[in-house]
């Protein structure tokens, strides 16, 4: 079996690295450029940010692994908030107590917003009945018709 055979020949250091004339760039100085947009030279991040991103099951999470100060975390976000952007705006969620099962809290879905009016109007109607209920059991008529009640039942 014959083996491919390869000729080697040195290189000249000129041949070592890529030279770009600076009239090709169409600048004078780097300042002129500006900030790049978007992650550059992560598309295999991107990948894997897209996927965590689009998918659709419940109980995973993304995780964005790197040296510190990298960037990442900018970078991420820019991302993931373009990308919203572009998304329909997701509903408001509340979470209500379950009095039959205290453990499991009642999910209530709103348009997008008005979870904090339900919050508003839920705290408006529980101030209201903090007054009203101690000011009825207190009151004259409540009192009377509870003494003859329990005249009645003696």
């Amino acid at each position: 079996m014959e083996r491919n055979q390869m000729t080697v020949s040195e290189l000249p250091p000129e041949k070592l690295r890529l030279e770009c004339p600076p009239d090709s760039v169409g600048c004078e100085t780097s300042a002129e450029l500006g900030l790049a947009e978007g992650i550059i030279g992560q598309e295999r991040a991107l990948k894997a940010l897209r996927f965590g991103v689009e998918m659709k099951a419940k109980g995973f999470n993304i995780y964005a692994a790197g040296v510190p100060l990298s960037g990442k975390r900018p970078a991420t976000r820019n991302y993931l908030v373009e990308l919203a952007r572009k998304m329909p705006t997701p509903s408001d969620w509340a979470y209500v107590n379950n009095f039959e099962n205290p453990f499991e809290p009642t999910a209530l879905k709103f348009p997008a917003g008005r979870a904090q009016v339900f919050k508003k109007d839920l705290k408006s109607v529980m101030d209201q009945l903090k007054r009203s209920i101690p000011a009825t059991l207190q009151s004259e008529e409540f009192v009377s018709r509870t003494a003859s009640m329990t005249e009645q039942a003696v």
